[in-house]
């Protein structure tokens, strides 16, 4: 799974738009919504930010072989014990 789809899954996740994430995380809507597409490739400031505010292990959200169904079930618990 990549960067991009992770990250909408983790905005869907949490229930937000893009608008909400992005301002979440100090970004325009636009500059997520291209990251979300793939068309823009995040920064490492970016990744860190939606590490640290959503407690995702920021391994998980830039490796892009990464398909266990067991990380992305633990990412999703994660998620589920902040909301």
């Amino acid at each position: 799974m990549k960067f991009s789809e992770k990250l909408k899954l983790l905005r869907k996740a949490n229930n937000m738009t893009q608008a909400e994430f992005a301002a979440s995380i100090g970004v325009s809507r636009g500059n997520l919504a291209n990251i979300e597409l793939g068309n823009v490739t995040p920064t490492p400031v970016f990744v860190n930010c939606v590490s640290l505010m959503y407690h995702v292990d920021k391994h998980w959200l830039t490796d892009d072989g990464n398909d266990d169904l067991s990380a992305l079930n633990e990412s999703a618990n994660m998620v589920s014990q902040i909301t």
